[in-house]
C-alpha cells in the first residue's frame, strides 16, 4: 500500500483522507485502519504532513521544505535555506529558535506551515523576590515572557537558579522542573548553561553496570588474529591535559616515500550496536570540552583507559596504513584491526621542542622530522583553506580563571591535523569508490550572496579580489587568508570567512568539503569523543574488514538518521562550549573595571562596535558612550560623524565601563 499511495501524492499534492481512501479503493475498516497507520508513519517520516483542515501534503522540496528556525538578536525568526540563502520566516504561532519547521517560500519569505518539533524544552532562569511574591527572569532574553506558573508551591530563596519545562509553548507557560543553586555562585552560573542546553551529565546505573562487565586488560594471545604493531614505533602526541588518546602516529621513510600509520582506538570492538552505552553515546553524540572540564561521551572506565592509547599499554586500534610518494600522492593503503602498544606519549609543547632543536630526544627525533616532511608535502597537495586557528586559552587555578592567554599552534598540531585529515579523506574515498553505507563530513559550498558580502567588505577595507565575484574559487581566499597571515588582523579575517562559510554537517551521503578542497571525506579518527567518527568504524568493519554485506539498505537508512542527529548533537556541544567560554571570559573581566587594553574593531553595528583584544577577549563600544552623534553606514560599516569615523581594523584603546555576569557581554569605552 505505501508504494501506491507515495505515488499517488507524487501525481496529486493536496489530498484528504477521503480522497485518497477513494483513489485507492479501500472498502474494509482493516484497509482503513492500515491506510492510517501508513499516513502516521509517513509523517513521522517527513514525507507528508497535514494541516489545520486535515489536508495531507507531500513534501517534495519544491513547493515543501523542512528546516529549523534561528532567530537573530532583533528577535526576527529566519531559515537558512542553502536553495534560498536566509529568509524572514512568519507563522500564526510563536517560533522559538531551534524549531523544526515545514514552510514554503514567496517572494524570498518562508511561510511556517506547520512547527514539526520545538528543541527547546526547558528554560533556564532566575528568581527575584519582589514584596511577597517570586518572579521568574529567563536567562536567555528571547525567552524572557515564560512564566513559571507553580512558583507559590516552593521554599524558594531570592537569586536563586532553576530550571523550567515547558508545558504550554501558544500560552508560553512553565513548570519548575529543578533548583540549580544560587545565581551568584560561579559554579551554578556554569551548571546554567548545561541545564539549559539539556546535556546529560551523569551515566545511568544501567550504563555504569554494563561497563563493570568489560575485561580492563588487552593481552595480545587473547587477540590472535589481529595485525600485530605492538613492535613499532607508534606514539601518541595532545595537549598537555589530555586524558583520552584516541589516535597515535608512526612514519617510516622509504627510499623516496613514506609510510605512514595512523592507529585509532577500536572503541566498537567494546560498544556493541543497541547496547546501553552505544544508546548513550547516540544520546550524547559528542564529548563537550568546557573551561578545564570534560562530558564525555563514554564512561571514563572506556574513554580515559580501555579505549584510550596510553603510554606502555597494549590496545586495539583500527591501523590504517598508508604508501605516500614524495608529491603527496597516495600509493597503496590497507585497513587492518591490529593490537599497537603506544611507545610514548607525547605533548605537543614537547613535540615542538624537538622539532625547533631546545629538546634534543634521540629516540623520537629522526621519526619527528620525518613527520615535519611529510605533513609539508600534504599541505602542499592539498587545496584547502587554513583559517587561523590560534584560540583562548583559560587559565583555571582553583576554579578560578586567572588569566586567558592566545593558545598559539605549533609544528606538531599541524602535524597531527594533517595525518588525521589524510585517514579522514582515506577512508571516506574508498568507502564511496564502494558505495558501502557511511556517515560521511560535508562542507557545502558558501552560498553566493554570502560571499559576496564578504568580497565587498573586504574591497571595503582595502583588499582587491581578481577575477568574476560571482564565481569565486577556493585559491581565491586562500590568497586573501594569506594576505593577512602574522599580521594583527589575521583572526578577524579569518572569523570574517569563517562566517560567511556554509556549516559542515554529517550526512549519509558524500557530497565534498568545500574548506579543505576535499570530494570525500569523513570523521574516523576520534571514536571517543564523536559518535559518527565510531559509526564510521562499524561499517568499515563490518564491509572492509569482515567482508558482510546482508545489510547494506538498513545500514544506509540508519546512518541517515545518525547523521542527522549527530549534527544537532554537535550544534548543542558548540553552544555549549562557546557560551561557557563566553562567561568565563566575563568572570575574569570582572574585577577589571577601570583597566585599559588595547585592541582592534572586529565589527561595527548601528548600535556601537566590537572591540577584540589581543587574547580575544571581545567587547562592546555603545554608540551612547561616544563623544557627538554619529551616523551608520551599513553598506560600508562605518560609524560617523563630522569628526571622525570608525571602521573595521582600527586600532583603539579602550576601558573596561561594565560586565554583566548574566547576559555574558562586557561593555567598553574608548579612550
Amino acid at each position: 500500500m505505501q508504494d501506491k499511495l507515495l505515488k499517488l501524492f507524487e501525481t496529486s499534492q493536496d489530498l484528504d483522507i477521503n480522497t485518497i481512501k477513494t483513489k485507492l479503493a479501500i472498502t474494509s475498516a482493516e484497509d482503513f485502519i492500515t491506510l492510517t497507520k501508513l499516513l502516521n508513519k509517513l509523517e513521522d517520516e517527513n514525507i507528508i504532513f497535514s494541516d489545520e483542515h486535515n489536508i495531507y501534503h507531500f513534501i517534495d522540496n519544491k513547493c515543501y521544505f523542512v528546516n529549523d528556525v534561528f532567530i537573530k538578536r532583533n528577535g526576527i525568526p529566519y531559515i537558512d535555506d542553502p536553495r534560498f540563502g536566509e529568509i524572514e520566516a512568519s507563522c500564526n504561532e510563536r517560533l522559538l529558535k531551534d524549531d523544526n519547521v515545514i514552510y514554503t517560500v514567496y517572494k524570498n519569505k518562508a511561510k511556517v506551515l506547520k512547527i514539526l518539533k520545538h528543541n527547546i524544552i526547558y528554560i533556564v532562569g532566575t528568581i527575584i523576590k519582589r514584596r511577597h511574591d517570586f518572579y521568574f527572569f529567563s536567562d536567555d532574553p528571547l525567552l524572557k515572557d515564560f512564566k513559571v506558573v507553580d512558583l507559590n508551591r516552593y521554599k524558594l530563596s531570592n537569586h536563586t537558579k532553576i530550571r523550567a519545562v515547558i508545558i504550554d509553548y501558544k500560552r508560553k507557560l512553565c513548570k519548575l522542573e529543578s533548583i540549580i543553586g544560587s545565581a551568584f555562585d560561579p559554579k551554578i552560573r556554569e551548571l546554567s548553561i548545561l541545564y539549559s542546553a539539556d546535556v546529560p551529565m551523569e551515566f545511568s546505573a544501567t550504563v555504569l553496570n554494563e561497563v563493570k562487565n568489560y575485561d580492563l586488560n588487552v593481552r595480545p594471545k587473547d587477540h590472535p588474529d589481529r595485525l600485530d604493531l605492538s613492535d613499532k614505533l607508534i606514539i601518541t602526541i595532545d595537549g598537555d591535559d589530555a586524558k583520552d588518546f584516541d589516535d597515535a602516529v608512526g612514519v617510516e621513510k622509504i627510499e623516496d616515500n613514506y609510510r605512514l600509520i595512523v592507529a585509532i582506538a577500536d572503541v566498537s570492538n567494546y560498544v556493541a550496536k543497541g547496547s546501553a552505552v552505544d544508546k548513550e553515546a547516540y544520546h550524547r553524540g559528542t564529548s563537550i570540552y568546557y573551561a578545564n572540564k570534560v562530558i564525555p561521551m563514554l564512561p571514563f572506565e572506556l574513554s580515559n583507559e580501555l579505549c584510550s592509547l596510553k603510554e606502555g599499554e597494549y590496545r586495539l586500534a583500527l591501523a590504517l596504513n598508508v604508501l605516500i610518494d614524495p608529491h603527496g600522492e597516495v600509493l597503496d593503503s590497507s585497513i587492518d584491526e591490529a593490537i599497537i602498544k603506544s611507545k610514548r606519549r607525547l605533548t605537543y609543547n614537547k613535540a615542538n621542542m624537538i622539532l625547533d632543536g631546545t629538546l634534543d630526544d634521540p629516540e623520537l627525533k629522526e621519526m619527528l622530522f620525518e613527520m615535519e616532511d611529510l605533513a609539508k608535502i600534504l599541505r602542499k597537495k592539498r587545496d584547502s583553506l587554513h583559517f587561523e586557528d590560534d584560540e583562548a586559552k583559560l587559565i583555571i587555578k582553583k576554579d578560578k580563571v586567572v588569566d586567558v592567554v592566545l593558545n598559539k599552534r605549533g609544528k606538531s598540531e599541524r602535524i597531527i591535523e594533517d595525518f588525521m585529515i589524510l585517514a579522514n579523506e582515506t577512508i571516506a574515498t574508498y568507502m564511496r569508490y564502494l558505495d558501502y553505507p557511511m556517515v560521511y563530513r560535508n562542507h557545502p559550498k558558501p552560498k553566493e550572496e554570502r560571499i559576496i558580502d564578504f568580497l565587498e567588505y573586504m574591497s571595503e577595507i582595502g583588499y582587491k579580489f581578481k577575477g568574476d565575484k560571482y564565481n569565486i574559487h577556493l585559491n581565491q581566499l586562500k590568497e586573501c587568508l594569506k594576505h593577512y597571515e602574522n599580521t594583527p588582523y589575521e583572526a578577524i579575517v579569518s572569523e570574517l570567512l569563517l562566517r560567511s562559510m556554509a556549516k559542515a554537517i554529517y550526512e549519509a551521503d558524500s557530497k565534498g568539503h568545500f574548506a579543505l578542497g576535499l570530494e570525500n571525506y569523513c570523521h574516523f579518527t576520534s571514536p571517543i569523543r564523536r559518535y559518527p567518527d565510531l559509526i564510521v568504524h562499524r561499517m568499515v568493519k563490518k564491509y572492509v574488514v569482515k567482508r558482510c554485506y546482508g545489510d547494506l539498505d538498513k545500514d544506509q537508512k540508519d546512518n541517515e538518521k545518525i547523521a542527522l542527529r549527530s549534527s544537532d548533537n554537535e550544534k548543542r556541544a558548540v553552544r555549549v562550549e562557546r557560551d561557557i567560554m563566553d562567561l568565563k571570559m566575563c568572570e575574569f573581566m570582572a574585577d577589571k573595571i577601570g583597566k585599559v587594553y588595547a585592541g582592534i574593531i572586529s565589527g561595527v553595528v548601528s548600535f556601537g562596535f566590537f572591540v577584540k583584544l589581543e587574547n580575544t577577549i571581545e567587547g562592546l563600544v555603545h554608540i551612547s558612550t561616544l563623544n557627538g552623534n554619529f551616523n551608520y553606514d551599513e553598506k560600508h560599516r562605518l560609524l560617523y560623524n563630522d569628526d571622525r569615523s570608525y571602521k573595521m581594523f582600527d586600532e583603539v584603546k579602550v576601558k573596561v565601563k561594565h560586565v554583566d555576569l548574566n547576559k555574558m557581554t562586557i561593555d567598553f569605552e574608548l579612550l
